[in-house]
């Protein structure tokens, strides 16, 4: 298990943004799905903070974690100003201050420490911010300085900096101060980069098709980007042996998402997929198993507050031993022949132990 805390601002949660849509949760969905690891990504952004905010929560917030990674994204509302220049919240000096006493204390739990940089967008938005009950004013050369101060700091003391000032624009703020999802989605861009080094991973250029209510393709996304607004497709098969049972398998306790329930066999379509090269490339690489005759049964939509797909259900009958299939234990911590009859017992008595969607799925096995 991997412990990551990012401690920042609003900016780090997400203001006026969507659920999960900020930097720090699309780094979570993305090392949810490209890390052999189980995760656990803390999002420690509050709004208002500044440099000493964040320098007296720190010690009881990480010890309450033990964090192996950890992120800092502070600093923009240090080089605010109330009403005039000299009248700033966190002056320069202080800033500094506050930053290497940050990297003190973090070193104390892990030498992996990763400051993302500071982002401004156009000032006549933020001089001064209209929801602003005391004044506070945010200009771009402000932020710029605290950002070479940050920037210094970090080359000094040998820790990670992520530069981000340039690389968002005008339109990628939301109100000139909070960047919208599409400037987070720049940000998040920048610090997956880091995240690989860290974490030895290679970024999935893979896909996924989004369909529309007629499971007509109309786009394609990044999987750790898609959301719950997002329609997408999964292909699912029920093997069933001479004996009239069918395999099941149970996810991988390292899922976070439904992690030790039980399922069929299925798998997220890609783009460069249809429903059935993606079951039988599923096959392959979850079972180590190739089929020839597949039938074609039946499709449904599954809609909840977990999954948005459509499912195209197939079938195909197999004698198999189980014990020398190449089970993907990331994937699958179990597989089991088990009766219809029992199946359908064990969901009735106790569906909390099965996926989303089950039930539907259980109609249409015949």
């Amino acid at each position: 298990m991997v412990k990551i805390c990012v401690f920042g601002d609003s900016i780090t949660w997400g203001a006026r943004l969507a659920f999960r849509d900020a930097w720090a949760n699309l780094l979570r969905s993305y090392l949810e799905s490209a890390s052999d690891e189980y995760v656990e990504l803390y999002d420690l952004g509050i709004d208002g903070n500044v440099s000493s905010d964040v320098v007296e929560r720190f010690d009881v917030e990480a010890e309450a974690r033990n964090p192996e990674v950890i992120f800092f994204a502070f600093g923009v509302n240090d080089s605010c100003y109330l009403e005039s220049d000299g009248n700033r919240l966190v002056d320069e000096d202080n800033f500094e201050r506050n930053v290497l006493m940050m990297i003190g204390k973090a070193k104390k739990y892990s030498e992996k420490i990763i400051f993302v940089g500071l982002c401004k967008g156009e000032d006549v938005l933020t001089c001064p911010l209209p929801q602003s009950t005391t004044g506070k004013c945010y200009d771009k050369e402000s932020t710029g300085r605290y950002n070479d101060i940050l920037k210094k700091v970090c080359k000094k003391e040998g820790v990670v900096f992520i530069n981000i000032f340039d690389k968002l624009k005008d339109d990628d703020f939301d109100d000139g101060l909070h960047p919208n999802s599409n400037g987070h989605v720049k940000i998040f861009e920048e610090v997956r980069k880091k995240a690989g080094e860290f974490f030895n991973l290679k970024y999935s250029d893979k896909k996924l098709c989004l369909v529309n209510k007629d499971d007509k393709v109309i786009d394609e996304k990044e999987f750790y980007l898609v959301n719950r607004s997002d329609i997408y497709r999964n292909a699912a098969i029920w093997i069933e042996n001479s004996n009239g049972e069918v395999l099941v398998s149970k996810r991988s306790s390292l899922k976070k998402k439904e992690p030790d329930r039980i399922m069929s066999f299925a798998k997220r379509v890609e783009c460069e997929e249809d429903y059935e090269s993606a079951i039988r490339n599923g096959l392959n690489s979850y079972l180590g198993i190739k089929v020839d005759e597949l039938e074609e049964i039946e499709k449904v939509r599954i809609k909840s507050n977990v999954n948005n797909f459509f499912c195209q259900w197939f079938g195909v009958k197999m004698n198999l031993d189980i014990s020398n299939l190449d089970v993907d234990s990331r994937e699958i911590s179990e597989v089991m022949w088990i009766s219809k009859n029992d199946l359908k017992s064990k969901f009735e008595n106790s569906p909390h132990l099965f996926v989303d969607g089950f039930g539907e799925y259980l109609k249409i096995l015949r």
